[in-house]
């Protein structure tokens, strides 16, 4: 059986300030203003806005990701987004009683979320819809057959082992050794208290969780800790 480690790591940061002087004469869209095409399917166009619209949708910020997450993302948008376009020429479309039946499933777990959640979740739920009707209509696949691809590309399902990483990030070293005290015997639930309550790291609103992570992704100071 794979073991699964929780990483905790607590990192002083000495915060620097700088400013920018800004050229408020000119009237003109700056660079960032102005839309940005990132992805073109037939004739549907796609910019830079709507990808990070859809990054909201689960709770991502693009400032706060690295280039090979980012890149990572951005394939599974362009994945979606091809599913979706496909979706609407074919007038794969959720009706009022799917939609209602969504709804109240939420309200009975009483789950309440904001509008990019939701319409991230009525995207994949059109996407199943699409897959279900379209893609898949029609095809049967016996146990035998599961197996028999399972036998023959094994690589497609092993997956390395990997760890959770949770951090405190703090501004100043009188800090990190306080916060260091109060975590001696701490449990997890402790730690991500103090997370939230003193980390000013993005993450802290989730307890200092940064994900799960294989080995390589982190610099060599953190994958070292045992």
């Amino acid at each position: 059986m794979r073991k699964v480690f929780i990483l905790t790591t607590i990192i002083f940061l000495t915060l620097g300030a700088c400013s920018k002087k800004q050229d408020t004469s000119k009237q003109k869209l700056t660079e960032e203003e102005i839309p940005k095409l990132v992805l073109q399917i037939n004739n549907a166009k796609f910019t830079l806005s709507d990808f990070e619209a859809y990054l909201l949708g689960k709770k991502l910020d693009l400032k706060e990701l690295d280039d090979a997450t980012k890149s990572a993302l951005f394939n599974d948008y362009v994945d979606s987004r091809l599913l979706l376009v496909d979706a609407e020429a074919k007038k794969i479309i959720l009706n009022s009683d799917e939609i209602a039946f969504y709804r109240k499933g939420l309200e009975e777990l009483n789950v309440t979320v904001d509008a990019p959640v939701l319409k991230s979740i009525y995207e994949n739920l059109l996407i199943s819809k699409y897959l279900k009707n379209i893609v898949f209509k029609g095809i049967k696949v016996t146990d035998n057959e599961a197996y028999k691809y399972y036998k023959e590309h094994p690589n497609e399902f092993y997956r390395p082992e990997r760890v959770k990483v949770h951090q405190i990030l703090l501004d100043s070293e009188d800090k990190a050794l306080l916060i260091r005290e109060k975590l001696k015997n701490a449990s997890h639930n402790e730690f991500e208290k103090l997370a939230k309550q003193y980390s000013t790291a993005p993450e802290s609103k989730k307890g200092g969780d940064m994900g799960w992570y294989e080995k390589g992704d982190l610099p060599s100071d953190m994958e070292n800790v045992t």
